[in-house]
């Protein structure tokens, strides 16, 4: 019996060591709430009044574990777990676990993020991203392209440099634009 209580208090010394190295997070998010209306039609000519509950009005509930490990020489494992919760059944989302973000990589000081897994949410801020460019390019060169078409002396001060631009590869732009807004998330 002594054996096994030193044991464990050995253990219970050396357990804040090991957990500076690391860090995991359990995070989540419930919403969950009552709704209240009045005059609902329940037959013609009648109203009444309805109380129900209610889940995700106001976002997804979610729950989610969420860690790294310091591996030395700024490189790091992570890892995010998470899913959607179905408040009013008690489901998961999508009938799988960890239905929302599921991944592990390598993160390193220098060189970025690399991931493996589920990664709905990259490809959701890629495209974002993406619709927010070419919506900011749409209202740009619209109004640019009606302002030059619209005013002679402009039309013809800009004539040259429009025609030069138009010459340039798409590609071109790549390396402009990534200076201008960078790559970071």
């Amino acid at each position: 019996m002594k054996k096994s209580m030193a044991v464990a208090v050995m253990l219970g010394v050396l357990a804040p060591a090991a957990w500076a190295q690391s860090s995991v997070s359990l995070y989540g998010r419930i919403d969950a709430g009552l709704e209240y209306l009045n005059n609902v039609t329940t037959a013609p000519g009648q109203t009444s009044t309805r109380w129900s509950a209610e889940g995700g009005d106001w976002g997804t509930s979610m729950l989610g574990l969420r860690g790294n490990e310091d591996l030395g020489g700024g490189l790091a494992a992570v890892f995010n777990l998470e899913t959607a919760l179905q408040v009013m059944n008690g489901t998961t989302g999508g009938g799988r676990l960890f239905s929302r973000r599921a991944y592990v990589g390598l993160k390193d000081d220098t060189w970025g993020q690399l991931q493996a897994g589920l990664l709905w949410h990259a490809i959701g801020d890629t495209l974002e991203r993406v619709v927010a460019g070419y919506a900011l390019a749409l209202v740009i060169g619209t109004a640019a392209g009606l302002l030059v078409a619209r005013v002679p002396p402009l039309r013809a001060a800009a004539g040259s440099v429009i025609t030069g631009l138009q010459t340039m590869p798409s590609a071109a732009w790549l390396p402009f634009a990534i200076i201008l807004f960078g790559l970071s998330t």
